[in-house]
């Protein structure tokens, strides 16, 4: 005889199914019974005193008879669901619920609502109910009945009135008023509901409505109706298993070796005991499990082998999907975890490694494959090998300890990640370290222990981000080693976990430094459309490959594809070309005109700002302290001033002049901080800096320095805020790049205020009071011998009062500014050069110079200069100048008897009226707004002829009307012979090699004199050729030389230049002078030139220079050539 053991549930089902059994036989015998209705009129009698047999009526359809609705149950025959709450008045009564409660279903404004309109409303309305005289007739069960109407009138809160007939009287309305549209309302209130609304809760038990749970099994009532299970007990099929659990996982699995046979797992409705899945290994583990020394003896009672001896197969299984998990179906129940999922709580560890106790081997940490390692169970210190701690739940939320809970301690951090951090043995630098997570500790979630600046919380939060296996490490500062801490990369949306992104540039915030990455259409001949475009931004390219292309017409309306390729290897960092949209006129494609447009921009990979440069972008010098702060790898603007962080921290090139280097421009790399938009805050913004190239900056300012150039004022100050001018015109401007914009020797910042010199000049104009003077100059004087409080006034250009300017009597020499010295130092005794130093070795007077007077050329040679300083000798000696009544005091600076020739300082001796260089030109005279000479200079212009003979001249011509004026004045001369130009008539000749007044001999003459077949094929007679032009004496030059009696041969010889006969006796002057014979020794003066004899030395008459038997005067006598053996007097030409 096999004996049963029946657990509590196995019980409670056999008395629920005996229940069932006998209602229903007593439902069905009270309904045969009760088979004669009895009629009665109005008065009561019986109508038609006789019994009327008829079958059960179920008129609702809701599995109870309409008889049995009205006599035991009061609920609505005519409605299947009497109480409103979504359960059928038969399913509410089998299964031990009350059909006339609603339970706390209430007015759900959820609910599905048939009619939505103005009617529906759940605030109260007034309303009336009249019997009108009206009648009606109606059959009920074949009888006719005749009633009176009743009309139910009420106002809405919209003030709209409604009157509606309400149904027959008879019928049952269990407190309700039928309205028109299925809206109704409840007897006592005056509330419009619509249909498919659950009627008020009356004050029953909430759980006999739809959503009670009388069974606590998680299934609401509405939810065990679809289901089919019993609502008062949790494990309808008493297998152990919660009927809600059961539905949530249930599965068909098939049966390994059996084709086809499926066995459906978790049917709430179905143990499946003793099912095909079951075999006897398994039945065998869980009776060891369930027995008196087994782990679950105390769940004996609660799941055993049913009235056959079978287990369920859906408790004693173990079924995960994913792999066994080695948690039987039961016990994943009692854990509240799946059983079709080996991780639950999907929290890097198994259930069944949750659920272990002690030290177990490991070959998968931290949610991924790993070498074996022996490790502590994750709870084995606090569950003491008992399953009871599995049961509880100790952070309240709801879910219990372990598997089933994703973070058992409630501190935010899934169980496995704490695991993973449990260990010292893990630890990568401390293996007795104590900072270590526990998934049992809620207080371990906001220290950071590596200091990233995450708290241990935050460093798994990026998994919720980036993926499980996604979170960092709390005893690393940088997880991916990637040289970018964990919390940094966190919060600016990089990968902590991932090394990958160090290098690369998600803002494309790096930029073309050098200049060599722009795409543009170099063989532009005709107006291109852009057509296509071959990449996207932040594309890698290779140099040459074709990037774009476009499309132009050739003449005759050919068309011709141009085609563009990226100039190096890089990256697209920008598209400046479009397409356009030819859905859209207003979005044509971009037209190229231009070999300079740009279509896009590459930006080479050490160009690029990557995730690793924004970090570094702190440690802006490089010594490894922090400077400024990171800038945002996922923003191109991290400050917001439109730079791009790359531009910023990379920086750019500038060109400047700075006070140590104002004799040439540098080119300095500048860079901003890319946290602030105005880094020097000097009131230009980074952007400002960056783009500034007017008033002497090409290429930017220097954005971390307020005074880019260190003249000692602002930026902003000088681009933008401007300075006054001191003559009241206005505002002017200086360059910011520029340490001295004017170039005049002082700083821009000194101009602009009194300063060193106690002047306020204009720092935008060299020579603020034009006076030839640079502004530096006038204060730092350009010249040696000056006393330390000599100088001139910058804001008057005649400091001295002289009438001559102060640059023109101080002037000195320069290339760069084209002028010659006019600083002629006269000293009538010996003094010390400042210039010259003496050297080890060098005898102790290498630097005196003896007396005389020198020409000082400069303190500092420039580009271009061929001298500076004085010269080591006397430029002229002193007998060569006029010094005549011209003071030259001792000077204490040389300690001599030494002077300047023009001094412009103020008291200094007066030097206007003197004519040092002797050119017949008084200093003032030569000022440059007379004839503009040099003073210290005979002859200015260097055309041989000294500065007052042209100017006398020049006026005599004019006063003779002899020249033009007005077209001397087109070449810039102030007369026929302009002692400043050259050449005066711009003819290409020196004014000294000229014969203006044409007294010049006549080279026909000559000709038939020297060279009588000059012009004859048939005579060969020539004693000096016309033709020739080279060796010692050319003929050439001989006839033109005495064609031509120059202006410089008139100066020598004492004649006019502008009048042909100076004397007026007839003979003209170059005639004249050529055939005077000054030392009487038979040849002509001019002749003795020409053959370079001496015209003053009679005795070289009787030379022969050239052995040819005839002497000197013979040959001049017969017009031969003294200088050429073949040219002698003929025959009968005697001497």
């Amino acid at each position: 005889m096999l004996k049963m053991v029946l657990s509590h549930n196995q019980m409670a089902y056999v008395a629920i199914v005996a229940t069932m059994i006998f209602g229903s036989l007593f439902v069905g015998v009270s309904g045969i019974m009760d088979t004669t209705v009895r009629y009665e009129d109005a008065g009561g009698d019986v109508i038609d005193d006789q019994d009327v047999t008829q079958t059960i009526k179920d008129s609702d359809g809701d599995g109870l008879s309409d008889q049995i609705e009205k006599t035991q149950y009061g609920t609505d025959p005519a409605l299947w669901d009497t109480d409103r709450d979504g359960l059928s008045d038969g399913w509410e009564v089998l299964n031990g619920l009350d059909p006339n409660d609603p339970g706390d279903a209430g007015v759900d404004d959820t609910a599905s609502q048939d009619t939505v309109d103005s009617d529906c409303t759940d605030e109260d309305i007034s309303f009336s109910s009249e019997v009108s005289n009206e009648q009606k007739t109606a059959i009920v069960n074949g009888i006719e009945i005749i009633y009176n109407v009743t009309y139910l009138t009420y106002t809405l809160p919209n003030g709209i009135e409604k009157t509606i007939e309400e149904p027959e009287p008879w019928v049952p309305k269990n407190g309700i008023y039928e309205l028109d549209d299925g809206k109704f309302i409840i007897t006592g209130t005056t509330i419009v509901y619509c249909s498919g609304t659950a009627l008020p809760d009356d004050g029953g038990s909430p759980e006999n409505g739809p959503t009670g749970d009388p069974d606590k099994d998680g299934l609401t009532n509405a939810e065990e109706a679809e289901l089919g299970t019993n609502p008062n007990l949790r494990d309808t099929d008493a297998d152990g298993l919660g009927d809600k659990w059961e539905a949530d996982h249930r599965i068909t699995k098939e049966v390994p070796g059996a084709t086809g046979v499926v066995v459906e797992l978790f049917n709430p409705l179905d143990g499946n005991w003793g099912c095909e899945l079951l075999t006897e290994s398994r039945e065998d583990e869980v009776d060891e499990l369930l027995s008196e020394t087994g782990p679950l003896f105390q769940f004996a009672e609660e799941f055993g082998r049913d009235f056959n001896g079978r287990y369920s197969c859906d408790a004693v299984l173990d079924i995960d999907l994913d792999g066994s998990d080695g948690l039987i179906n039961f016990l994943e129940e009692k854990f509240g975890t799946s059983p079709l999922d080996s991780d639950s709580d999907n929290d890097l560890l198994s259930d069944n490694e949750e659920t272990r106790y002690g030290v177990i081997s490991w070959n998968r940490w931290c949610g991924k494959s790993s070498e074996t390692k022996d490790r502590a169970a994750p709870f084995t210190h606090v569950s003491e090998n008992s399953i009871d701690w599995f049961l509880e739940d100790m952070d309240g939320d709801g879910h219990l300890n372990g598997p089933s809970d994703w973070d058992t301690d409630g501190d935010g951090m899934p169980d496995g990640f704490e695991h993973c951090f449990a260990s010292a043995l893990d630890h990568p630098s401390d293996p007795e370290s104590t900072n270590l997570l526990d998934p049992a500790d809620g207080s371990d979630a906001y220290y950071d222990w590596d200091s990233d600046e995450l708290s241990n919380y935050e460093e798994f939060e990026t998994a919720l981000l980036l993926g499980d296996e996604n979170f960092t490490s709390p005893w690393l500062v940088d997880t991916d080693g990637d040289e970018m801490p964990d919390g940094w990369e966190k919060e600016n949306g990089l990968h902590p976990a991932w090394a990958g992104d160090k290098n690369l540039d998600p803002d494309l915030d790096g930029w073309d430094q050098d200049g060599d990455g722009a795409v543009t259409y170099s063989d532009l001949i005709y107006t291109t459309t852009v057509t296509e475009i071959g990449v996207e931004l932040g594309q890698q390219v290779s140099k040459n490959e074709e990037v774009a292309r476009g499309l132009y017409t050739l003449p005759g309306g050919v068309p011709g594809t141009a085609k563009l390729y990226s100039p190096v290897d890089g990256f697209v960092y920008q598209i400046l070309v479009t397409t356009g949209d030819p859905t859209d006129v207003n979005k044509p494609a971009s037209v190229i005109d231009s070999r300079q447009d740009v279509w896009m921009v590459i930006v080479e990979s050490h160009e690029r700002f990557t995730n690793i440069d924004e970090y570094n972008a702190k440690f802006m010098d490089g010594d490894g302290e922090v400077d400024t702060r990171s800038t945002k790898p996922n923003d191109w603007d991290t400050d917001g001033d439109l730079l791009a962080d790359g531009i910023e921290v990379h920086g750019w090139y500038i060109e400047v002049v700075i006070a140590s280097e104002k004799d040439g421009t540098k080119e300095r790399l500048v860079t901003s901080d890319p946290g602030l938009q105005d880094t020097d805050k000097d009131g230009l913004d980074d952007f400002s800096e960056f783009n500034y190239a007017s008033n002497g900056c090409k290429s930017g300012s220097n954005a971390s320095n307020s005074d880019t150039d260190g003249d000692g004022l602002d930026d902003y100050f000088e681009a933008v805020n401007g300075h006054p001018d001191i003559y009241g015109n206005g505002t002017y401007f200086t360059s910011p790049c520029m340490f001295d914009t004017d170039n005049d020797q002082l700083r821009d910042g000194e101009e602009v205020s009194l300063g060193e010199d106690g002047f306020v000049t204009n720092a935008s104009n060299r020579d603020t009071d034009n006076d030839g003077l640079k502004d530096g100059a006038e204060y730092y004087t350009p010249r040696p011998f000056h006393g330390i409080l000599e100088h001139t006034d910058p804001l008057n250009n005649d400091t001295d009062g002289d009438e001559m300017l102060d640059g023109w009597e101080m002037q000195v020499y320069s290339a760069e500014e084209n002028t010659n010295s006019h600083s002629l130092w006269i000293s009538k005794d010996s003094w010390d050069d400042p210039q010259c130093t003496v050297g080890i070795n060098e005898p102790s007077n290498k630097c005196t110079r003896e007396p005389g007077a020198y020409l000082w050329a400069n303190f500092d040679a420039k580009e271009g200069d061929e001298k500076t300083g004085f010269p080591s000798s006397p430029t002229y000696e002193l007998w060569e100048i006029n010094i005549t009544n011209f003071n030259i005091p001792n000077n204490d600076l040389c300690d001599c008897r030494g002077r300047w020739a023009l001094n412009p300082m103020f008291g200094s001796l007066a030097d206007s009226f003197y004519d040092v260089d002797n050119d017949t030109l008084m200093n003032s005279v030569e000022g440059p707004d007379r004839w503009d000479t040099n003073p210290v200079v005979k002859d200015t212009d260097g055309d041989g002829l000294p500065d007052g003979w042209e100017v006398e001249y020049s006026m005599q011509a004019m006063e003779l009307g002899l020249v033009d004026n007005a077209t001397l004045g087109t070449f810039g001369a102030r007369g026929v012979l302009d002692p400043a130009l050259i050449d005066s008539n711009n003819n290409g000749i020196k004014d000294g090699d000229e014969d203006i007044d044409d007294d010049g001999l006549n080279r026909t003459s000559l000709l038939n004199k020297y060279c009588p077949g000059w012009d004859n094929s048939q005579n060969s007679e020539c004693h000096i050729d016309p033709n020739q032009v080279s060796g010692n004496y050319p003929g050439k030059k001989f006839y033109d030389d005495l064609e031509n009696y120059t202006n410089y041969e008139e100066y020598v010889n004492g004649t006019n230049p502008i009048l042909n006969d100076t004397d007026g006796d007839g003979w003209e002057d170059g005639p004249e002078v050529f055939y005077q014979d000054h030392d009487d020794d038979g040849m002509a003066t001019g002749w003795e030139y020409h053959f370079d004899y001496n015209p003053f030395n009679e005795a070289d008459k009787n030379g022969d220079e050239d052995f040819d038997g005839h002497r000197n005067w013979c040959e001049f006598k017969w017009d031969t050539n003294p200088r050429d053996a073949l040219s002698f007097p003929g025959q009968g030409q005697l001497c």
